[in-house]
């Protein structure tokens, strides 16, 4: 496990000091490697993998993403879990939203959606509907994506968190082909 996440985390300081995404694949598929050969997961290690989930190509990270779902089930009663599921959904949908795969996007989404919701998740729930925005805007749908960016705007002035509204919108500059900046990656310091 140690070993795992000094991959982890070499994985991420490289990819952060040097954007190189092939060195940093290097070290995060070692820990893809050891964990794809274990039938159970922890949710530590379900917690290890959304952290580098984004540095692998698309395919890899939505079959790692759909490993995950199946290793979480035995957790389901787990707030821990469902935070986990809610932040890999929506982490993946991000994903297929770069490689402009929106309507999978879109089903992972819509499937997190009510998860949000129902355990009160309102940063996630806000990340979702923005996201869920950006997809309607991109496929034609632009008063309807925009309903779901003054919702998620609207969440996040509410609870106060201008942070993330700060990170949110840069995201949206960035998809919505505005000032480009990087996309919000939705970690577990965002479950809290």
């Amino acid at each position: 496990m140690l070993r795992n996440f000094y991959y982890a985390c070499e994985s991420l300081i490289i990819l952060h000091a040097t954007q190189n995404i092939e060195e940093a694949q290097f070290f995060a598929k070692k820990v893809w490697d050891r964990m794809d050969k274990f039938d159970k997961w922890y949710l530590l290690d379900i917690r290890l993998i959304n952290y580098i989930l984004f540095i692998f190509p698309i395919d890899v990270a939505v079959n790692i993403g759909k490993r995950v779902i199946q290793q979480l089930a035995p957790y389901h009663k787990l707030k821990e879990a469902e935070v986990l599921l809610i932040n890999i959904d929506i982490n993946l949908a991000l994903l297929l939203i770069d490689d402009k795969k929106y309507l999978e996007a879109l089903s992972y989404l819509e499937k997190v959606i009510p998860l949000c919701k129902k355990s009160q998740k309102y940063n996630q729930l806000a990340i979702a509907y923005a996201r869920k925005g950006i997809i309607l805007t991109k496929t034609g749908r632009t008063e309807e994506g925009s309903e779901y960016i003054k919702k998620a705007c609207a969440i996040l002035h509410a609870i106060e968190d201008t942070k993330l509204l700060s990170e949110l919108e840069k995201e949206l500059s960035h998809y919505l082909n505005m000032e480009s900046e990087n996309p919000l990656q939705l970690d577990m310091l965002l479950q809290d």
